[in-house]
């Protein structure tokens, strides 16, 4: 398989990454379902689907007034849905061809970046399989991010490129484009796009100091940057989620720390030393499956085999390019946080397997240089270089494997989620055929998360679900959980500790217990205290501690 055209080695490299990620993904795949948001904006999809693409857009753009700076975001969601109804799988075959191409354009920006291959190809395999932003793989809502991230590495290389000899400005004019794309899409690459950006600015100024470019080349880089800033300025003005309290400075050092020591964290041992305990865990919780299994080892088999059969003992990197590529991957991976570190008003925190997982995927890269650097150093060890080629094969292999399955295991409680909601959705249709118009419906009767994996969380996935399971919009719902309470005049109910609804006892309240396969009017605060005697339910009681929005903690 070696061979001396450069193109060729690249094409046969993307051919594998590319079939290496998306056969990863096929055990679970096919048991996913749709969670949290996508209920909710599916809802609103669905009762649109008759008045044409510009009312779905303000639809989904009312209920979410984010999706306005994130453009993409809704046209995705409108394109799919248009596409494939409410049918899951499409939704997610296509997701998992998405995080390959974004593999393989990784392998693109760094071979371009290292002017190597192997290094290159390890990080962009490595990084195709680290569960650091597992809810990306699974959650509908969530894939905004990998096109977020696709465009991040196309307009990356088409930039490298754009500074090659041979190579045309209409690189960079797309370079920029694709960049501009990653923006609309989401925020979370805009650390990477900046320090690009002054790259962009240094060669540029560079060439002028240097004659070989003129002032006019100059103004043609600055035209071709004004886009981004111009989309920049207006994120920023349109942007209310992301605030800076104005202590911030006086805590800058206490803020620095915990990002240093929460990143080292996340890398180095939640999803580094800690990975043999996380197996095991999940092995203990029945998480890991044999096709799983099976899959994860034979692609991992597969990546030693490849690797020592096209490389060369002189490809190995040594241990200064290792170190080097070490702080690298430090570096791209604080990159991917910087957006969310001036927010003092909440702490800068790494989850392993919830939702909030989704905004690692930019910072992913950098834990991949790590994981191949340390696979490259332990190699150099070895005295004859067969021995040291054979070894870091192995590794790396190793680290595929053991990644892939770790995300296959927490996959495991996302198809788990997706059967127990079809499950209470069939009981629903089957114990209650109609409700009147404006009715709500609290559910109750079953543990509101599989893991990280969400089974009806709240109001807005309930409500979207309802909808759709009725053919209703005026029906609204919500989840029985410790953060509803019944109260003597009204059900309410919090989020993240803030108010979120108010349901007064009325003859269009009703609760519906899928365990018992019950529906009760709640008319009165009495009703409300029967139905509670009766059913014995207080909130979560039997359900795991969960957190909101990130599920149940499993390792």
């Amino acid at each position: 398989m070696q061979t001396s055209n450069p193109k060729v080695s690249t094409l046969i490299d993307c051919a594998f990454l590319f079939a290496a990620i998306l056969i990863s993904a096929m055990p679970y795949v096919g048991g996913l379902g749709f969670y949290a948001d996508d209920w909710d904006y599916l809802g609103i999809l669905t009762h649109d689907s008759g008045r044409g693409f510009v009312a779905q857009f303000r639809g989904l753009a009312h209920e979410e007034p984010a999706m306005i700076i994130r453009p993409v975001h809704p046209l995705y969601f409108i394109g799919c849905f248009r596409a494939f109804g409410l049918h899951p799988l499409p939704y997610h075959i296509l997701n998992a061809v998405f995080i390959s191409l974004a593999v393989v354009f990784l392998y693109l920006v760094f071979r371009e970046f290292l002017k190597e291959r192997w290094p290159a190809f390890c990080i962009a395999l490595v990084f195709g399989v680290v569960p650091h932003y597992s809810s990306d793989r699974f959650w509908f809502t969530g894939q905004i991010v990998n096109f977020s991230v696709i465009f991040l590495f196309l307009g990356t290389w088409l930039v490298f490129r754009s500074f090659e000899a041979n190579h045309p400005k209409r690189n960079l004019v797309f370079g920029i484009a694709f960049l501009v794309l990653s923006v609309l899409s989401y925020e979370i690459t805009l650390g990477w796009i900046v320090v690009l950006m002054g790259w962009i600015a240094f060669r540029a100024f560079a060439k002028v100091r240097r004659n070989q470019s003129t002032l006019k080349s100059l103004g043609y880089i600055a035209t071709v940057l004004l886009p981004f800033a111009a989309v920049g300025a207006w994120k920023i003005f349109r942007q209310s989620r992301i605030s800076r309290h104005h202590h911030f400075w006086s805590n800058l050092g206490l803020h620095t720390t915990n990002a240093i020591q929460e990143a080292f964290r996340f890398n180095f041992w939640s999803f580094g030393a800690k990975m043999p305990s996380l197996l095991i865990a999940l092995h203990r919780g029945s998480a890991l499956t044999w096709c799983g299994l099976v899959v994860s080892v034979l692609v991992g088999v597969a990546v030693p085999i490849y690797l020592g059969y096209s490389m060369d003992p002189g490809d190995l990197p040594s241990r200064r390019k290792c170190l080097s590529l070490m702080v690298l991957g430090i570096l791209i991976f604080g990159l991917g946080f910087v957006l969310f570190f001036p927010n003092a008003r909440e702490t800068l925190e790494f989850t392993t397997a919830g939702l909030d997982n989704r905004v690692a995927m930019a910072s992913a890269p950098g834990a991949a240089c790590i994981l191949v650097a340390f696979a490259g150093l332990i190699s150099s060890c070895f005295k004859w270089p067969s021995w040291r080629l054979r070894t870091f094969g192995v590794l790396i292999g190793f680290i595929f494997t053991a990644n892939c399955l770790v995300v296959d295991g927490i996959a495991h409680y996302w198809v788990d989620a997706a059967s127990k909601q079809r499950q209470i959705l069939q009981s629903l249709a089957r114990d209650v055929p109609s409700l009147p118009s404006g009715s709500v419906l609290l559910l109750d009767g079953f543990c509101r998360y599989s893991g990280p994996g969400f089974v009806f969380e709240t109001d807005g996935d309930a409500t979207g679900a309802v909808r759709i399971a009725f053919g209703d919009a005026s029906l609204r719902s919500d989840v029985v959980s410790p953060d509803l309470h019944f109260e003597r005049s009204a059900v309410t109910t919090t989020y993240y500790g803030a108010p979120e609804e108010r349901y007064s006892y009325a003859d269009d309240l009703f609760i519906y217990n899928a365990r018992s396969r019950t529906l009760r009017t709640l008319r009165s605060f009495e009703d409300a205290r029967s139905y509670l005697r009766i059913e014995n339910s207080a909130a979560d009681r039997g359900c795991p501690i969960a957190r909101d929005g990130n599920g149940v903690t499993i390792f």
